[in-house]
């Protein structure tokens, strides 16, 4: 290009220190975005199942599965804040993003194992 000294390095530098400056903010946001989806997913399952609940919730992390739990955040963000249907889903959708390809994975192994 003529008229630019474009230098790619020192453009790629500074590129990774804006990626390096977003990542120390982000991964704390995802973190306590992650806390709040588990506290939030038991108090649901608090509020409409009671003790027992909480006890299924504990035992699905136990145990791997993590839908219990998601259906707890939705039930949590819906019934017990009373929060839109369209934001609690929004905030259950990480959720279930994560889930999904994990649940399927699970399914692959148990039938290659089964043969």
């Amino acid at each position: 290009m003529e008229g630019h000294n474009y230098n790619v390095q020192e453009s790629q530098y500074e590129d990774v220190l804006l990626m390096e400056r977003y990542a120390g903010l982000m991964v704390p946001a995802f973190l306590l975005f992650g806390i709040f989806q588990i506290v939030l997913g038991f108090m649901g399952l608090e509020h409409f199942a009671g003790i027992w609940g909480v006890i299924g919730g504990v035992a699905a992390i136990t145990f791997r599965f993590m839908l219990p739990l998601t259906i707890g955040t939705f039930m949590g963000a819906y019934g017990v804040f009373d929060w839109p249907i369209w934001v609690a889903a929004l905030v259950t959708l990480p959720g279930l993003l994560f889930l999904v390809p994990a649940l399927l994975a699970d399914i692959v192994d148990y039938v290659r194992l089964r043969r």
